[in-house]
């Protein structure tokens, strides 16, 4: 949680998000990694729409992470309809029950990752490996592999565009192969050993 938070909050680079997350799944067995408890918020932390500012876009990348790191993710309500509240108590404000009075495309967001999460086994019980770490650029790269499946995760962690060049031959995703963005319709060609991808500000695809 505090690598995530850092990260989107600009106080660490990609290299540092990358060594603790990728150090913490090489400090327990993978027995007690993969069933590991792994919260974003608590009935005793500011809350996570509170300490990303606000910013829509951050907590969809923080939860769009989450959903892909190894361990059992888990939500303190109202996170996924973007509630707000500062230190205990602030932090345990009524849940909005109504509709409209809550972040209703967040929700969606939050939905479509446990739904990805459940249909794809890779993302639960897979392999985790990294396939770029760009400091200068803001972005971080990973994957979750689970035999001939894959799902490609990449981040960008800055306030501009990039485009990134991913190694996927590790993969077996080979030339001309075509891949889609999971939460959305776009399509990715593999050109020879690479996949050519678009990131918007703060933004984060999966890949399949």
């Amino acid at each position: 949680r505090d690598a995530v938070l850092s990260f989107l909050d600009g106080k660490s680079n990609a290299s540092d998000f990358a060594n603790t997350v990728e150090g913490l799944l090489e400090k327990y067995a993978r027995k007690n990694v993969y069933a590991m408890y792994v919260p974003l918020g608590s009935h005793d932390t500011e809350r996570l729409m509170t300490l990303l500012q606000t910013d829509t876009n951050k907590v969809k990348l923080a939860f769009a992470f989450q959903f892909a790191y190894p361990g059992a993710p888990a939500i303190y309500y109202g996170d996924e309809l973007g509630l707000q509240g500062g230190k205990d108590p602030d932090c345990r404000r009524a849940f909005p029950w109504d509709r409209g009075q809550g972040d209703e495309e967040l929700r969606a967001w939050v939905k479509s990752l446990i739904s990805l999460r459940k249909r794809l086994a890779c993302l639960r019980r897979g392999d985790y490996r990294q396939i770029s770490v760009e400091d200068d650029r803001g972005t971080y790269s990973f994957a979750r592999t689970l035999g001939d499946e894959a799902v490609l995760v990449s981040i960008n962690a800055s306030d501009s565009p990039r485009h990134v060049k991913l190694p996927v031959s590790s993969l077996g995703w080979k030339d001309g192969r075509l891949v889609r963005y999971l939460l959305g319709s776009d399509e990715f060609i593999v050109s020879g050993d690479e996949l050519l991808l678009t990131l918007q500000p703060w933004g984060v695809l999966w890949v399949h």
